[in-house]
C-alpha cells in the first residue's frame, strides 16, 4: 500500500499519478507495466515514486482498490436486499459486475487483468476473497444449508463467480450469454445434477 508520503501528496497530484496507473494497466499486462511511462505521463520522477511505492505491483493493488471496495460493497447491499439468500443474490452480483467489466472503458483493463492472472493477481483475489468471507456469512441466510458447509458454499459461489467473469472477458461473451451460463452452474450448486 502506499506510504505516508504519498498521501500526504495534494489530491491532483495523487489524482494524476492513479489516472497514469490506471492507463497503463489497462494498455498493459502487470508484467509488461513500465514505471517509467507511468512516471512520465504523471509527471515525477522515479525516486518519488519510490518514495510513494514500494513497487508497481504496489501501485497496482492500490489503483485497482477502488473498483474491489465497489465490488464489496455491492455484494453486501444485494445479500442485504436479497434477505441473505445467496442463491437469489449471486445472479444479481455477476449481473451488475459483468455489466460494469463489459462498458468499454473498463473492458480492456479486466482483459489485462484477467489474461495476464499469475501467482499475485490469483493471490490477490484469494485473499480478497478471504477478507470478505466473514462478512458475507455473518449476512448469509444459512437456514436452508446444510450445517457445517457454509464457508465451502460460499467459497463455490465465488470462485464460480471468478471463473464465469474471466470466461465471460477473455472469451468475448456478451452480457447475456455469461449470464446464463453463470445462472446454469449455480442452479446444479444449489440443486445438484439430478433430475
Amino acid at each position: 500500500m502506499p506510504t505516508l508520503t504519498f498521501y500526504n501528496l495534494p489530491e491532483e497530484k495523487k489524482e494524476k499519478l492513479l489516472r497514469s496507473a490506471l492507463e497503463e494497466f489497462t494498455n498493459y499486462s502487470l508484467q509488461d507495466v513500465s514505471i517509467n511511462r507511468i512516471i512520465k505521463n504523471a509527471g515525477i520522477s522515479r525516486g518519488s515514486f519510490y518514495m510513494y511505492f514500494e513497487n508497481k505491483e504496489d501501485l497496482y493493488d492500490y489503483a485497482l482498490k477502488k473498483h474491489k471496495d465497489r465490488f464489496f460493497a455491492l455484494f453486501e447491499d444485494i445479500l442485504i436486499k436479497e434477505k441473505g439468500n445467496p442463491f437469489s443474490a449471486y445472479p444479481l452480483i455477476f449481473q451488475v459486475l459483468i455489466d460494469f467489466i463489459s462498458k468499454e472503458e473498463n473492458l480492456k483493463l479486466f482483459k489485462h487483468i484477467f489474461s495476464g492472472m499469475n501467482f499475485h493477481v490469483h493471490d490477490h483475489i484469494f485473499l480478497q476473497q478471504q477478507r470478505i468471507e466473514k462478512t458475507l456469512l455473518a449476512m448469509m441466510d444459512t437456514s436452508q444449508i446444510k450445517k457445517g458447509k457454509e464457508k465451502d458454499l460460499l467459497f463455490l459461489l465465488n470462485d464460480l463467480l471468478i471463473k464465469e467473469l474471466i470466461c465471460a472477458i477473455l472469451l468475448n461473451r456478451d452480457a447475456k450469454e455469461a449470464q446464463e451460463s453463470f445462472c446454469q452452474k449455480l442452479e446444479i450448486i444449489q440443486y445438484g445434477g439430478q433430475k
